[in-house]
């Protein structure tokens, strides 16, 4: 026989698995436990009790069970939120809180456990996959209100979510050519044979990716079978229209090509009469080998090597006639009809337009229309909004008109597509006006009664994305003095006002002219030198020149020059010169179209700007623009200003918070107008010449196989036409997409992710503008990604960490990060973690890590940053207790004041603690039971520790209930008042024998502790108790058993290890800390020893007492207590005898 003493002095590793319980090697077996029961553990190695649960109220409701969620507003401004399928209640200092009107809450009671919560400040924003988000707003303790987000711009989807082919449709061309279908992705069918070429035109295709304006086909089809042109968008960046040419529909074989076509951009096609003006073509530049000019009035060019050819075609115009470039200068009888120029070949002109003036036959041209020629051929189009498509084709050697006769051909069918290009779908509205009651109508059945709450953008396209100002300044009369020198000499300048003026020698005038001695003659002679001319080679002025118009009245010695740029209008007064005396030489007044000129104030119409704007000015300018922004009053508010005095012009762009209307204004001002300098213009542009209109949807129409073509909405923000779009996006979220499951808040943004059509979607809101989820170029703008990886697995939580966001999903887990910066729409990096998976509980902060339950819930793991470039770790919290939850855990929660402490509930009912101090490398489990089942735990700060709630079911009862902080905080010294005791009240008043408000612990024995002192136990009947004698400080409520089992140890033996001998323990120490009670064995089948303490009240020091033992292979001793008092174990002794060889 030899005897030991092992001392335990430390249960930091809490309750571990038996599976362990011959691992004597391992740390944390010499400081677990096999039972760690109702015992919470410190991170220094002690076991104290664990406070008891204080009855709060009655929940909302005995049948269903109540969720608890905490609220803090800050550190010291708290509340318990307990959410039912009865709505809200707020718990706050203790106590239930009377609202001033009731919070319903659209959650059944089987939802309530999947409710994400995200609090910014006052407000908490809700999500669960059923239902819309909903934030919850704290106005005053007992003000809250929830409601439905109304979001200042709502989540989408990407355009056309979906969108699929049409049936297939045959049509029959009629025979004057002309058949109007409303898709394209169509062949065109042709009998093949003829001898005829064909021209087919499609015209209003769209104006998106993908999409031509127009498309021209050229050709002869071949002989044999019927052959078919495929009338398709081009694809996107390629600029060519593919595949091309003829197609037999019998072999299938390609023939021959399309020839390129591209188009000049411009304005809508213009209606014109010749009774109002003549019209004239007019470019200058390069020549176009091989190229066309086409008029739509049936009029083309051929572009030879050599210049340009004009080809009369149907209808009257010129004969063909030679035009060397830059000088095609024909008069066009338009007769009405619509003009459009299209440009064929591989090269441009320098300068395109159409000139316009206003007398026939006679007088200035003027640009009526610029095309420009600096844009490329093929255009690169970012927006689709075809509307319907009109085929024309004629047969003529390509100059026939639309309603032409088809000469060859006895019909022309048009065959749908299997697989036709996508944005098939179109929507168009009754009313674009803000307001209620709108009609939707999509061209196939589209909407489902999920529908209904969702927001839908429609968009379209609008020709003029841009508004200017044009000074409409006038010349103002400068009148002066010219005194000349006897002989000025050629190119002499004279100042008058602010104008400076140039005199320059005239050929046409020889000899000497003394304006002192014949003053009239001599101011007639030089009103006429002025309007006569200043000779051949040169056009300083006149009708017919380039340049200046200028004239010139003589009135006694008096000349009056009158000036005007080219098409300005009637001359104005511009110099007026009085010759006072001298001679001149043989001079004339050159540069006279210049003016002092005013600028009047204006402003321009409201342009609907979403996104970029761009202003620019143009012109020598002196004076004040004004940028400025409509706001909802119907006011404008000034945005920004730029000053010039005729030294500067403006290019400066910005970026809208969203749907704005912007102008500019000019105050009145000053410019410079000459022959050569333009008018100043100011002009506001749209880089987006798209205009979105946002819609929510009230109701759908009659369903047809569970969809409808009709919709009633209400619109939100104004739409462009009523006309049908094909770009449409849907709202992200709805019945028929499903909802955000998780919510975050991390960088300034507002996150959503996990719906039932997207599960790994992720939605940023705008930085700083948390409502707002209008998408941007703007590192500023609202961002929505789905991580690529190789499984789609739902996204279950989100949680901030420091510069990255942690996204558990239901296979694998993933950071998001912006690698050292802010994430912005451009800069971000998803990055797979670890391949766990989470289960759908909420993921929480456990101080400085990351903790969250994984799939299949029975394991609890910690993320955590390792360093740089390396994967995060992601440890098992369970690993060494993987019993402690084996039948789940449905929430968590976490305490750090004054223990850092992560609780849990299991499906069954259980609570249980992990006391965790990463630093210390501490983390070790203990389970909590009570007389039911706990249902739900938050936690929220206390004063001087951490408030523990649970909502807990007894029997056929639900209560709130809370640890008691003071058992937390420690403070021994008014252990009278601390609660050991669960579901329990506490008395504390004049002293009394009466304690009442027990009436949830009817028929339930109950024990009691007055003034420190325990009671024997009683029944409680009718809701209350009396005591024995009077008492001031009493605690009543059901008792609870503490136990702390060691785990299973070696010691040395002679003859090394004792495993296979038999133990006996004769005597159980304990070192305890302010405490009273307790009880000790030897096994747990023994007779348990109480512990003797030498005096009444808390105790702190060594305590021991012989048990009752017998001989056994290891030792089970174990301690226990039921009292309504503290007990914190610090170490255990065991004294004992070991038996055999």
């Amino acid at each position: 026989m030899s005897t030991a003493h092992i001392l335990l002095s430390s249960f930091n590793a809490g309750e571990v698995s038996q599976l362990m319980g011959s691992r004597f090697g391992v740390e944390k077996v010499a400081s677990g436990c096999r039972q760690l029961r109702n015992f919470i553990i410190h991170a220094h190695g002690p076991a104290f009790r664990r406070p008891g649960m204080e009855f709060m109220g009655m929940a909302a409701s005995h049948d269903t069970p109540s969720n608890l969620r905490s609220f803090q507003f800050s550190s010291s401004t708290v509340a318990m939120l307990e959410l039912s399928v009865f709505g809200l209640r707020v718990w706050k200092d203790a106590s239930l809180v009377s609202l001033l009107q009731p919070v319903l809450l659209p959650y059944a009671a089987e939802e309530l456990p999947d409710v994400q919560m995200c609090q910014v400040n006052d407000v908490v924003y809700l999500t669960h996959p059923h239902h819309e988000p909903r934030k919850l707003i704290r106005y005053a303790d007992n003000d809250w209100r929830i409601q439905v987000l109304e979001w200042r711009f709502p989540p989408l989807l990407d355009e056309n979510p979906g969108d699929q082919a049409m049936p297939d449709q045959y049509d029959t061309l009629s025979s004057n050519g002309l058949a109007p279908f409303n898709h394209v992705g169509y062949y065109v069918n042709f009998p093949g044979g003829s001898s005829n070429s064909v021209y087919c035109e499609l015209l209003n295709v769209g104006m998106g990716v993908n999409s031509p304006t127009h498309l021209t086909i050229l050709g002869t089809p071949p002989s044999g079978d019927v052959k078919r042109i495929l009338v398709q968008r081009r694809f996107a960046n390629t600029n060519t229209f593919q595949p091309k040419g003829w197609q037999s529909v019998a072999s299938a074989t390609w023939q021959g090509a399309l020839p390129d076509i591209h188009p000049i951009p411009l304005v809508d096609p213009i209606t014109t009469n010749a009774a109002t003006g003549d019209y004239r073509i007019y470019f200058k530049g390069s020549v176009f080998p091989g190229g066309k000019l086409r008029l739509k009035t049936g009029y083309e060019w051929d572009l030879a090597a050599n210049g340009y050819e004009w080809i009369s075609g149907a209808g009257s115009g010129p004969a063909a006639t030679t035009i060397q470039p830059g000088a095609w200068r024909y008069s066009i009888d338009m007769g009405g009809s619509p003009l459009m120029l299209d440009e064929f070949g591989s090269q441009r002109p320098t300068y395109v337009a159409l000139q316009k003036r206003d007398t026939p036959g006679s007088g200035d041209w003027e640009d009526y229309i610029t095309f420009d020629p600096t844009i490329a051929h093929r255009q690169t189009v970012t927006e689709i909004t075809p509307t319907a498509i009109e085929l024309r084709w004629r047969a003529d050697n390509f100059l026939a008109v639309q309603n032409a006769d088809v000469t060859g051909w006895a019909s022309a069918s048009i065959e749908a597509l299997n697989n036709p290009s996508p944005y098939q779908t179109s929507i168009a509205i009754d009313h674009v006006e803000v307001g209620s009651g709108r009609e939707l109508t999509s061209n196939r059945p589209l909407f489902k009664p999920g529908h209904v709450g969702s927001y839908w953008q429609l968009t379209h396209r609008r020709e003029d994305a841009f508004v200017e100002i044009v000074s409409t300044s006038e010349p103002v009369a400068a009148t002066g003095v010219l005194n000349l020198p006897t002989n000025p000499v050629a190119n002499a300048t004279v100042t008058i006002g602010s104008r400076t003026y140039t005199f320059v020698a005239t050929p046409t005038l020889a000899g000497h002219v003394d304006l002192g001695a014949n003053a009239a003659t001599s101011a007639s002679n030089l009103a006429a030198a002025i309007n006569a001319g200043a000779g051949a080679g040169t056009a300083y002025h006149g009708s017919t020149a380039a340049h200046a118009d200028v004239t010139a009245t003589v009135s006694g010695t008096t000349v009056t020059v009158l000036a005007r740029k080219p098409g300005t209008g009637a001359h104005a007064v511009h110099l007026t010169m009085t010759v006072v005396g001298g001679s001149w030489d043989d001079v004339f007044l050159h540069g006279g179209v210049d003016a002092n000129t005013v600028i009047t104030p204006a402003q321009t119409s409201g342009l609907r700007i979403n996104g970029t704007w761009e202003v620019f000015t143009y012109g020598s300018w002196e004076s004040t623009l004004y940028l400025e922004r409509l706001n909802a009053s119907g006011q404008w508010d000034f945005v920004r200003s730029w000053r010039s005095k005729k030294d500067r012009n403006i290019s400066a762009s910005g970026e809208t918070d969203g749907d704005e209307t912007l102008r500019l204004r000019i105050i009145a001002g000053s410019s410079s107008e000459t022959s050569t300098a333009a008018a100043p213009r100011f002009l506001l542009e749209a880089a987006d010449a798209r205009i979105n209109g946002l819609v929510k949807i009230t109701a759908v129409g009659a369903l047809s196989e569970g969809k409808s073509v009709n919709a009633t909405c209400d619109v939100i923000t104004p739409l462009l036409s009523t006309a049908p779009t094909y770009v449409w996006t849907e709202g992200a979220w709805s019945q028929a997409q499903g909802f955000p499951s998780a919510v975050a808040m991390h960088q300034n943004r507002l996150w959503f992710a996990g719906t039932a059509k997207a599960p790994m979607r992720i939605w940023g809101s705008v930085s700083g503008d948390i409502e707002n989820f209008r998408r941007s170029s703007l590192d500023d703008g609202s961002v929505s990604w789905t991580p690529l990886a190789d499984e789609l697995n739902p996204i279950q939580w989100m949680i901030s960490q420091g510069a990255d966001m942690v996204i558990g999903t239901g296979g694998d887990e993933w950071t998001l990060s912006g690698q050292g910066k802010a994430i912005t729409p451009s800069n971000f990096d998803f990055q797979r973690q670890s391949r766990f998976g989470s289960s759908a509980v909420a993921a929480i902060m456990a101080n400085e890590v990351v903790v969250f339950v994984q799939r299949g819930g029975r394991k609890v793991r910690r993320v955590s940053q390792r360093s740089n470039n390396e994967p995060w770790s992601t440890s098992d919290m369970t690993v060494l207790a993987e019993h402690i939850a084996l039948d789940g855990i449905k929430q968590l929660a976490f305490g750090s004041n004054p223990n850092s402490i992560l609780w849990a509930v299991t499906t069954s009912g259980k609570l249980l603690g992990m006391t965790l101090e990463v630093e210390q490398n501490v983390f070790g489990w203990h389970v909590h039971e009570t007389d039911g089942q706990v249902e739900s735990v938050a936690v929220i700060y206390g004063d001087d520790a951490d408030e523990v709630w649970l909502a807990v079911r007894r029997g056929s009862l639900r209560t709130i209930e809370r640890l008691d902080p003071r058992v937390f905080a420690r403070d021994f010294t008014d252990y009278p008042r601390m609660i050991y005791a669960d579901s329990a009240v506490r008395y504390d008043g004049e002293p009394t024998t009466s304690i009442p408000g027990l009436t949830h612990l009817n028929g339930k024995t109950v024990s009691l502790l007055a003034d420190g002192v325990e009671l024997t136990p009683q029944v409680v009947s009718g809701g209350a108790l009396t005591l024995p004698s009077p008492a001031s400080v009493v605690v009543v409520g059901l008792p609870f058993t503490s136990t702390l089992q060691p785990c299973r140890f070696d010691v040395q033996s002679p003859k090394g290890s004792a495993q296979g001998l038999m133990w006996r323990v004769s005597r159980i120490g304990l070192y305890v800390h302010d405490s009273q009670g307790g009880q000790v064995a030897e096994h747990p089948a023994s007779t348990f020893e109480a512990l003797p303490y030498p005096a009444s009240g808390l105790y702190s020091g060594d305590v021991e007492t012989v048990v009752e033992s017998s001989a056994r292979p290891g030792t089970d001793a174990l301690v226990k207590t039921s009292t309504l008092l503290p007990l914190t174990i610090g170490s255990l002794l065991l004294k004992l005898d070991l038996y055999g060889d």
